[in-house]
């Protein structure tokens, strides 16, 4: 009888006191419960993609390049900072934003970095209308005629941005005698994008204009000539000052 006493007793302490399970605090209960899962996983950069690849503007034109940062597996990667930077601010610059500015003649490389991985495109700014400003050595000759001519012509360019020049001429005609007859004259010309000048010179002294049309190449003129809209034949000038 007292054996089974005892083992009742024990039973009711137990079920008095929980299931035996401590919790940690010198209690008993249920024991912890799982950790925190792992943080947040960051995504590098791997590259760097610079639109447009390639454009070309005018001085003062502005436009717009964007970047798309990527992962290894080529998904985009976005709310990254994006640094940009022209190799030459002298040719073009390039705003906090994206935006580039044409500035001078030449190439310029734009590049956008993000989290120190780089990516680039490159702008060429070039001036719409040629450099057609300087002072040409100028030669000719008359059709069906042994006359000839020499002299200068200077022109001024205000601005490449715009075809328009003005300028003056000095010329020597030769006549087949030997004889020789200088002129002078102020005029305008025009050059358009594709180099194609024309060039007419007002002479007080007789009153005429002498009209001067050619394709501009470098530093040389090769065209067609009229005097007093009679005697028309062929031309050619060299850029001796730039």
């Amino acid at each position: 009888m007292k054996i089974r006493s005892l083992r009742a007793t024990c039973v009711l302490f137990a079920l008095a006191c929980g299931d035996g399970n401590s919790n940690g605090d010198g209690g008993t209960g249920p024991g912890p419960g799982p950790g925190p899962g792992p943080g947040p996983t960051t995504v590098t950069v791997t590259s760097v993609t610079v639109t447009p690849a390639t454009d070309t503007v005018i001085p003062g034109q502005t436009v717009q390049f964007t970047s798309t940062a990527r992962d290894a597996s080529g998904s985009a990667v976005a709310g990254r900072a994006i640094t940009w930077t022209s190799s030459s601010d002298a040719i073009a610059t390039v705003s906090s934003a994206g935006v580039v500015t044409g500035v001078g003649e030449g190439a310029a490389t734009i590049t956008a970095r993000v989290d120190g991985v780089a990516g680039s495109s490159s702008v060429t700014v070039r001036f719409p209308f040629p450099n057609a400003a300087g002072t040409y050595a100028v030669s000719g000759s008359f059709d069906n005629d042994p006359t000839t001519f020499s002299g200068t012509v200077s022109l001024t360019q205000a601005s490449r941005l715009a075809g328009a020049l003005s300028g003056s001429a000095t010329i020597t005609v030769t006549l087949p005698s030997g004889s020789q007859t200088t002129v002078t004259g102020q005029g305008t010309a025009f050059v358009t994008e594709a180099g194609v000048m024309s060039f007419t010179v007002a002479l007080p002294s007789s009153g005429n204009a002498w009209i001067f049309d050619g394709l501009l190449s470098g530093n040389s003129i090769v065209g067609r000539h009229i005097y007093a809209n009679t005697s028309p034949g062929s031309w050619q000038a060299v850029r001796t000052v730039p």
